[in-house]
């Protein structure tokens, strides 16, 4: 896991790099998303203003065939998006 030093409200914590799977009504994405350890997808979603912060991202096809764009960064509209789940949750 990748982690990184955010600063916040005079505290140091670390955020630890976590590998989503994100469903529009389009596409099929694949990146990372920053969580303070022990922190909830849910609560990352309601804090973000609007839009995720995605990295490592691959967009594919809602089927995955097509590969759409590899992207070091992304920024996704939060009201895009129908489904998102960690990786490791991905049941198939």
């Amino acid at each position: 896991m990748n982690y990184s030093t955010v600063r916040g409200e005079g505290n140091m914590e670390k955020e630890q790099s976590t590998r989503v799977v994100i469903l529009t009504a389009a596409y099929r994405i694949v990146g990372d998303i920053n969580l303070v350890p022990g922190g909830r997808l849910t609560d990352y979603m309601d804090t973000s203003h609007g839009f995720l912060a995605v990295t490592n991202a691959k967009v594919t096809s809602l089927e995955g065939c097509k590969e759409i764009l590899e992207a070091e960064f992304l920024n996704i509209r939060v009201n895009a998006i129908e489904i998102v789940l960690p990786v490791n949750e991905v049941k198939t």
